[in-house]
């Protein structure tokens, strides 16, 4: 009998539950994101095919959009879309889910991107950040971690482990990392281009705990990485509190 791993009852079991509940999709719209409308409408021709836009870029859901304009015109069934009726639910859970790594589970998230080679932090960044050509505050993740409301005290935490886990990689990041990514009119400074990068990171994290319990097929690559080490490293902040509570007992 396999032994239940950490995420396997992470973040909770009633959020557990909540992803479990909701609808699922056929296929990944990550997987179709430098195909053209004629690739998607090849790919997912002939029925049955769904894709879960909740959180999808204007500018994919146009391209799917337009690959459903070639079905039709070949009298072929059209892919399925969905994602406004659970926008709001999946936003609410992945906010669940960051606030608990930020509260237990820094140091695997901090292990994780030590593991991420360069290779995969410019292809992250030149593949779903910089064609955007968003500013810092409208980049994509945010959607994606739930933390939309510019106000919200989560974003603030977040950054602050962003930035040092950007610290602690910094030689990484300036010398094989910032020189090789694309333009991007959006971002301005090299502070901004490390934190978007670790934010998108950090959003790969979180949704690839979400899609651990929603539909397994979808964990792969540095998502894979992501449960790998978090089951690895485990769950830290909770630890870390009670030392701190008690070590400030015996310094009174």
């Amino acid at each position: 009998m396999r032994s239940k791993t950490v995420v396997d009852s992470f973040p909770n079991r009633r959020t557990i539950k909540k992803i479990q509940g909701l609808p699922q999709a056929s296929h990944d719209v990550t997987n179709f994101i430098k195909n053209t409308p004629e690739q998607i409408a090849q790919s997912l021709g002939g029925g049955g095919a769904s894709l879960n836009v909740a959180n999808a870029d204007p500018m994919e859901i146009e391209k799917f959009n337009k690959a459903n304009e070639i079905l039709r015109g070949q009298g072929q069934p059209e892919i399925q879309m969905f994602g406004d009726d659970v926008k709001q639910t999946i936003e609410e859970i992945n906010h669940k889910i960051l606030k608990t790594v930020l509260n237990q589970c820094r140091g695997a998230f901090k292990s994780f991107i030590a593991g991420v080679p360069k290779e995969g932090l410019v292809e992250e960044y030149n593949t779903f950040i910089a064609p955007r050509g968003k500013s810092f505050d409208d980049v994509h993740s945010w959607d994606n971690l739930g933390v939309t409301n510019k106000k919200d005290p989560l974003r603030s935490r977040l950054m602050v482990l962003l930035d040092e886990v950007a610290e602690t990689n910094k030689d990484r990041l300036e010398k094989d990392v910032l020189p090789e990514f694309a333009a991007n009119s959006g971002l301005q400074t090299d502070k901004e281009k490390k934190r978007v990068v670790l934010m998108s990171m950090m959003s790969n994290f979180v949704r690839a705990i979400y899609y651990k319990h929603q539909n397994p097929e979808k964990i792969y690559g540095v998502r894979e990485s992501a449960i790998n080490t978090l089951n690895e490293v485990g769950k830290d902040g909770l630890i870390r509190r009670m030392i701190t509570r008690v070590k400030s007992v015996f310094r009174r």
